[in-house]
């Protein structure tokens, strides 16, 4: 869908006095760390939106330059239209919990044949142990479903990283690894902080904005270079240690 400079503004403004400032004060009357990673990820994306809405060269945005992808089948969806492109060399993801990303990624490596990299919050940071185990389980269910598939087992890569979850990206890239457009969603914490929300959650996808590209490369790239490299066997026996032993 198109918008115009004014309601990219309004959407941002929105998220700004809204959900950040209701943070802010609950920070303010009784910390919680999560509750202050959110609030980084909405004022961060409701910058975002400002910022476009007023650096736009033209009086409106077309398709080609963002879309708002609800919900997260339209997101996968759009993933695989843009993996089809013959200029489209690998995907990365930036992900919380795994879940709902868990039938594309298989989908990707599999019928696709593209290299996938997948930075996924360590487990052990997860907010409740219903999602700390949903995480294990379907890390080991993807490497289960590609483990016998040479592409797939050799080019897929998971790193953990520990940050408090706060956005949610879809990262295409052409053969020199350049990002060629962007999928930036976000996640929510609700009831006391005891759950995290993000598939149903709009997604903006990006393609001709240098710097929102940049900025969403960024954010990836260093949760990326922090994090932790796990391997397939490490992932069975995590598994292994929650499930059967």
């Amino acid at each position: 869908m198109g918008l115009n400079p004014k309601i990219i503004k309004k959407i941002g403004y929105t998220l700004l006095i809204g959900p950040v400032i209701g943070g802010v004060f609950t920070i303010l009357t009784n910390f919680n760390v999560i509750v202050f990673g959110a609030i980084v990820a909405i004022f961060t994306l409701a910058i975002v939106f400002i910022t476009f809405g007023y650096i736009s060269p033209s009086n409106e945005i077309t398709q080609g330059d963002m879309q708002i992808l609800i919900p997260e089948p339209n997101v996968q969806r759009k993933t695989r239209e843009l993996l089809l492109e013959d200029s489209v060399s690998s995907v990365d993801f930036l992900t919380a919990g795994l879940e709902s990303r868990k039938q594309i990624i298989i989908d990707i490596l599999r019928s696709i044949r593209k290299p996938v990299r997948v930075a996924v919050q360590d487990p052990e940071k997860a907010v409740t142990e219903g999602e700390k185990l949903s995480t294990v389980k379907t890390l080991n269910d993807i490497v289960t479903a590609i483990e016998h598939d040479d592409f797939a087992r050799n080019n897929l890569k998971f790193s953990l990283y520990s940050d408090h979850a706060s956005l949610r990206l879809t990262l295409i890239r052409d053969i020199d690894d350049n990002l060629i457009s962007a999928i930036l969603g976000w996640y929510i914490y609700s009831k006391e902080n005891t759950l995290l929300r993000g598939d149903l959650n709009p997604s903006i996808l990006i393609s001709q904005s240098d710097d929102l590209v940049k900025f969403a490369n960024e954010e990836f790239n260093n949760k990326w270079d922090k994090a932790t490299p796990i391997s397939f066997d490490e992932i069975k026996k995590l598994y292994k240690e929650k499930f059967i032993c």
